[in-house]
């Protein structure tokens, strides 16, 4: 089932769902189980599904992190702030240094308009974990929002050319088209595109 999981093909995706569901039918009280269960629903595109089972899973095995992140990035793209930062201080009791919980609150803080306290983690962050491009580009798009634009093309444009993250493209366009600097924008799009026409 796990080996189906990776295949993305969308019969394939089923009978994983299949195999994994039989199997939990079997040992309902098993986490990991439930986890994969999860992750193949939502591989699948059913959220509400794989959501129950990442629950159940928790819910087994209170200190199994996967699916508590999992559940966090669903919640994430819900928009459920609150409960994001919730479960993120949930998974720091257990893992102080996990650096996608950290990610994941300081993301829904920004969502929350806590920019100032999101700022602040992700400024401890960088300079704990200086590789951390995620916490780069976070604070960036606060750059950008909170029209610093100058900090947020130089640091967008600095991490394009260091590592070609299409994210770190997309802000810089981001904070062009914001500033109405639409032919830069088009620029910067024009000579990837030359640069990489794949």
């Amino acid at each position: 089932a796990s080996l189906l999981m990776l295949s993305g093909n969308r019969d394939q995706l089923q009978t994983a769902i299949n195999d994994l569901q039989s199997v939990v039918s079997r040992m309902p009280d098993n986490p990991v189980l439930r986890f994969n269960l999860g992750r193949a629903h939502l591989a699948k595109g059913n959220v509400q599904q794989a959501r129950i089972q990442f629950e159940e899973a928790i819910k087994l095995r209170q200190d199994y992190l996967l699916p508590r992140i999992a559940l966090a990035q669903i919640l994430q793209q819900n928009g459920e702030f609150g409960r994001v930062v919730q479960m993120s201080g949930e998974i720091l009791a257990y893992d102080p240094s996990n650096l996608q919980a950290k990610l994941l609150r300081t993301r829904a803080l920004i969502g929350m308009g806590e920019t100032k306290q999101a700022r602040q983690e992700l400024s401890d962050m960088k300079q704990s974990n200086p590789d951390v491009w995620e916490a780069k580009l976070q604070l960036a798009a606060l750059d950008m929002n909170e029209k610093n634009y100058r900090a947020a093309e130089d640091t967008f444009r600095k991490m394009y050319t260091e590592t070609g993250d299409p994210r770190a493209l997309m802000g810089l366009t981001e904070t062009y088209t914001t500033q109405a600097h639409y032919d830069q924008a088009m620029q910067v799009l024009q000579d990837e595109v030359k640069k990489h026409p794949e």
